[in-house]
């Protein structure tokens, strides 16, 4: 085997971490996604209100065309995305409206409020699976009683996806008015009559909130308008998928799906006579949903998290349409073993003297910052993510570079941890270490994602986010009072900070942090609560390098260079020793090809101190003795001595008098 040269710990020394946001993986899969096309729908129905009703069909407008007409009994609005603004409506009967998602623009007026004499008002009920409350957006629903006559009655409903509704609370933009009218007296003059009456006061009226079964279930003629919603709003949904799949647009055809997956209408609620087909319609669909897609796709977005381009991958399965993200950043794990906590393991055998083999694990993780603008993004389209994709297995590429022989990657139950073991060239470990305490090596793989319900089968590849130590998942750094601790033994870098309403800031540039030091947060980024474990990386000093990590069969491959200072507490002319500081160079006798390892700055106290020995590590050369140079300066209390350059063949160094110049 060739030496394992004293040059690996040089290099080590010579890292610089590389900060800033991690390159995101790119994934492909290997065949373009396509559409199942859609069977003829259901012939749409022709459905009729009850007697008298007016029935408006406004699923092709966005905002009323004008005040609903009047009909003996009332009128029914179905829509779709349907904004009130800009409207005052007088109604002494019945209004149903109800729409898929309800939009408040300002200047909106509704007023069932009772006018004529022993008579109620109007009734008013609003169901919308959503309300959106836009900028300026106002409605107010006026139900008062005049004299004499009682207020009108105003539900509004919000469904599944509208918790307001569900729980009975009001949304922001909608205000009601249900005062009751004053009484007031009638003087009579005929014979026989009193010659004074009163007419009562006229009662209020009410405005309330309602959970969607409680409203329907209450009135019939509401049960009617929603089942003719429910239906038709299926049949066009139908009719746009069915377009969709005969062109195979698989985005408009995942767009449409993703709407019916947050369709919200139990079966319960559609009248019975309604019911046989509403039933058709929902088998037809889930039978086609089954199958429509792919078994998986991907999509890229691109987010700006502190203005950074940055591209994340959304995996949705096909049968589920569960959407979740692709790994933006591997955080490494640290394991106990014999009681160490370590970042990895370092493996050598005597029978394989020219390899090393380095474990180590990891958790995948989604940048939060990425996933909460990835999040914004699909929420508009109506999709939501579902954590961090783990549903594939993994098998890497090789490595043909980097000094790597062999990788095996291993994903742990769950899906999110990984366990990576590198077979490492022996004679060049540096050219693998290098990237591992910094920028992180980079790697890819092959995957195989298999369809829980149909056993189909998608394969593709994925560059994924570099492994690297730099990344830790458990970071020892805190946010207190405006400032950031660093309770950890090594310098880390923060990059940005998240405040208390769950927002973040970069931190430009970014804030280093020495071991157990505090450093204030910049005026901007005052607010921070927390720091995510992908904002932090860690550097690493070549002298507590291997204490980070546990090395089986150690003796054969590592030792370490110990130090001791054994110069006199006091020297003639220069009055009480202070601190010595030294360069170490290590090398190895007769092997010029590559460059010593070199520690420099470092600092020795007086001997027989707790800082007055210190030991590196060094990679135990099999061929050629070691050769350990030392020089540098004691420092006293009224001067300074400097050693001249010394070259020992053992890895035990004592500092002597005898050392320092003439």
């Amino acid at each position: 085997m060739r030496a394992l040269v004293a040059a690996f710990a040089f290099m080590l020394a010579a890292i610089a971490p590389v900060i800033g946001q991690p390159a995101t993986g790119r994934v492909t899969i290997t065949s373009t996604p396509s559409v199942e096309r859609l069977p003829s729908p259901l012939k749409k129905s022709v459905m009729m209100a009850r007697p008298a009703f007016e029935v408006q069909r406004w699923f092709d407008r966005t905002e009323p065309p004008g005040p609903p007409p009047r009909s003996p009994r009332g009128t029914i609005v179905l829509a779709g995305d349907l904004t009130l603004q800009n409207l005052s409506y007088e109604l002494d009967v019945l209004l149903v409206i109800v729409a898929d998602k309800l939009r408040i623009g300002p200047n909106a007026v509704i007023d069932v409020s009772g006018r004529q004499a022993r008579r109620a008002g109007g009734k008013v009920v609003i169901i919308a699976r959503e309300i959106t409350c836009e900028s300026g957006g106002g409605l107010r629903l006026v139900s008062k009683g005049g004299a004499g006559a009682a207020g009108g009655s105003v539900v509004v409903v919000a469904g599944s996806a509208q918790p307001s509704g569900v729980s009975g609370g009001m949304p922001a933009c909608i205000t009601g008015a249900v005062d009751g009218g004053p009484g007031f007296e009638v003087r009579d003059h005929r014979p026989g009559h009193p010659p004074v009456s009163r007419v009562p006061p006229g009662r209020p009226g009410s405005v309330v909130a309602s959970a969607l079964r409680a409203a329907i279930l209450s009135d019939g003629s509401v049960q009617t308008v929603w089942s003719m919603w429910a239906i038709e709003w299926l049949e066009n949904l139908q009719l746009n998928i069915y377009d969709a799949s005969r062109t195979n647009s698989y985005p408009r055809v995942l767009a449409l799906l993703r709407e019916y997956a947050a369709f919200d209408g139990p079966t319960d609620l559609v009248e019975s006579g309604s019911r046989e087909r509403y039933i058709a319609l929902l088998d037809q669909l889930n039978t086609y949903r089954k199958t429509a897609l792919p078994p998986l796709s991907v999509e890229e977005l691109t987010v700006r998290p502190g203005g950074l381009p940055q591209i994340i991958t959304v995996f949705t399965e096909g049968t589920t349409l569960r959407a979740s993200l692709g790994p933006t950043h591997a955080l490494t794990s640290r394991t106990t073993v014999d009681g160490r906590s370590v970042l990895g393991r370092i493996e050598y055998r005597n029978d394989l003297p020219d390899e090393l083999a380095i474990e180590v694990e990891w958790e995948l993780t989604v940048d939060p910052w990425a996933e909460r603008l990835a999040s914004e993004q699909l929420t508009k389209i109506g999709q939501h993510l579902d954590g961090v994709f783990a549903g594939w297995s993994l098998e890497p590429k090789l490595m043909r570079e980097l000094a790597v022989r062999s990788a095996a990657a291993t994903l742990l139950p769950g899906g999110h941890r990984l366990r990576v073991r590198f077979v490492v060239d022996a004679a060049r470990p540096n050219l693998v270490f290098w990237p591992l305490l910094s920028a992180g090596i980079p790697w890819s793989v092959d995957w195989t994602f298999t369809e829980r319900e149909t056993a189909r089968v998608v394969k593709g590849t994925w560059a994924a986010p570099p492994l690297s130590v730099a990344h830790q998942r458990e970071p020892l750094v805190a946010v207190v009072n405006a400032s950031l601790i660093n309770n950890g033994s090594r310098p880390v870098n923060v990059n940005y900070v998240r405040g208390k309403d769950g927002s973040f800031v970069a931190l430009n540039p970014t804030l280093r942090i020495g071991p157990r030091e505090t450093v204030s947060l910049p005026a901007g980024a005052a607010v921070a609560v927390s720091v995510p474990p992908e904002a932090i990386e860690t550097s690493f000093d070549l002298d507590d390098f291997f204490s980070d990590f546990y090395v089986d069969n150690a003796q054969p491959i590592v030792d370490r260079v110990v130090i001791t200072n054994n110069l006199p507490t006091s020297e003639p002319g220069y009055d009480a020793f202070d601190y010595l500081e030294l360069t170490i160079s290590a090398a190895v006798d007769g092997d010029t090809s590559v460059r010593p390892a070199v520690w420099s700055g470092r600092r020795l106290t007086a001997r027989g101190t707790r800082e007055g020995e210190i030991s590196l590590p060094f990679l135990r050369p099999t061929h050629g003795a070691p050769r350990i140079t030392i020089e540098g300066r004691a420092h006293y209390l009224n001067g300074e001595r400097t050693l001249k350059p010394t070259v020992f063949d053992t890895m035990s160094v004592t500092i002597t008098q005898d050392m320092f110049r003439e």
